[in-house]
């Protein structure tokens, strides 16, 4: 058996090398790339904004009583998402200053439309404790006051107020206090019934606070009948 001599064969050419290109960085694959994700991201953001219905709304800043009368530091503004129940409660854009509570709010809870109205009127007294009082007595809650003095037995002066401001200093209606001072609105025969109390020999103050759910105590303390004795 015979083989063609090598003379005989064809060879091919041999391919010209081909130099390698430096990556550009405008490649269209690439900023087509990085298009989609920008597209992908925006698109994002607009469907979560689109879905988010938050408002602005008032909500409590501490417990507050009933007959609390308000100012801009009892409320706070924060964003929720309520629905069609919007409608029931104040928007960050109302003004609160010197309505009254109507019904016990609770800190962080929403103000309701129904829950402040406009302020009663009364007589605003300043009463100072004879004793260092609670760390519970503060603004928006709610106190009974008692007194007693040296000829007559204590007793309740106001069944149920709502401090309306708190003060340090002993200053106010009843003199000699070492406590700090209470501000409350009152009606004219509480008024009376206090400064009445006020010429007793020596009086004695303190404060008790009344729980959200507690009834208000029996103001059983009779001036008239402690000034007779004293007489």
């Amino acid at each position: 058996m015979s083989f063609p001599s090598a003379a005989g064969l064809a060879v091919p050419p041999s391919p010209s090398p081909q130099r390698l290109k430096r990556p550009r960085w405008f490649d269209p694959r690439l900023l087509s790339g990085i298009a989609l994700v920008l597209g992908c991201v925006l698109a994002g953001s607009w469907l979560v904004s689109a879905a988010d219905h938050r408002v602005r709304m008032l909500i409590a800043n501490r417990d507050l009583a009933v007959g609390t009368v308000l100012n801009a530091n009892d409320v706070r503004v924060v964003a929720v998402q309520l629905g069609d129940v919007s409608d029931r409660y104040l928007p960050a854009s109302t003004s609160v200053a010197g309505l009254r509570v109507r019904s016990q709010l609770v800190a962080g809870e929403l103000v309701g439309r129904d829950e402040i109205g406009p302020a009663t009127r009364g007589v605003s007294l300043t009463i100072a404790s004879s004793e260092v009082a609670s760390a519970q007595v503060v603004r928006g809650a709610r106190v009974a006051v008692w007194l007693n003095s040296k000829q007559c037995r204590g007793g309740v002066v106001l069944g149920d107020v709502t401090v309306q401001a708190v003060h340090t200093a002993a200053s106010g209606a009843f003199a000699s206090a070492t406590g700090p001072s209470i501000s409350v609105l009152v009606s004219d025969k509480q008024a009376r019934e206090v400064l009445m109390s006020l010429a007793l020999d020596s009086p004695v103050v303190r404060f008790a606070v009344l729980s959200h759910d507690q009834p208000g105590l029996n103001a059983d303390f009779d001036p008239r009948a402690c000034q007779a004795v004293q007489s």
